[in-house]
C-alpha cells in the first residue's frame, strides 16, 4: 500500500459524490455550507477532513510513513417543499444513502479500510428551504513522514 495525501482523499470523496446524477460539490467550506440560501442547493455537497489519528497498533509508524486514521466529513442538503416535507424527507434520506453507497466503493488501491463513522443530526436550513445532513467516513491509510 502507497502512501496518500489527506488532500487526495478528500478530493477523491468528493468526486465519488460529483458522480451521482445532479449532485454538485459546493464552492463553500463545509463549515459554512447549509447555513444561508447562498451556500445551499438541492443535491450539494461540501467535504471536509474533521482530522486524522496515527495508529499506535497495526505495524503503527514504519520507515517513512505513518499509518493513520482520516476522518472525512461530508454535509450535503436536498430541497424540502413546504407542502411535501415528508416526500422530501424521503427522497433526501434516499439521497443520502446512495452517497454513503458512493463514498462508501472508492477504490481501496490506496487505502487501508473505509468505514462508516457515524451520521450528525438531520437538519432544515435556517431558511427552511432544505434538509440538511452530515455524515463521516474513517479512512486508514499510510501517511507520508518524508
Amino acid at each position: 500500500m502507497a502512501t496518500i495525501q489527506i488532500s487526495a482523499i478528500r478530493s477523491r470523496t468528493a468526486a465519488a459524490l460529483a458522480a451521482l446524477s445532479g449532485w454538485k460539490e459546493s464552492r463553500w467550506h463545509a463549515d459554512l455550507f447549509g447555513h444561508d440560501p447562498l451556500t445551499t442547493l438541492h443535491k450539494g455537497f461540501a467535504v471536509d477532513v474533521r482530522g486524522s489519528t496515527p495508529r499506535t497498533q497495526e505495524g503503527g509508524r514504519r520507515v517513512g510513513h505513518q499509518l493513520v486514521d482520516t476522518i472525512i466529513g461530508i454535509k450535503w442538503a436536498h430541497k424540502l417543499r413546504a407542502d411535501a416535507q415528508i416526500t422530501d424527507m424521503a427522497g433526501a434520506l434516499d439521497a443520502e444513502a446512495a452517497a454513503v453507497v458512493a463514498v462508501m466503493a472508492m477504490a481501496h488501491t490506496d487505502l487501508s479500510s473505509i468505514s462508516l463513522a457515524g451520521f450528525a443530526p438531520r437538519g432544515v436550513s435556517n431558511d427552511g428551504s432544505h434538509i440538511v445532513g452530515d455524515f463521516s467516513i474513517r479512512v486508514a491509510h499510510l501517511y507520508s513522514l518524508t
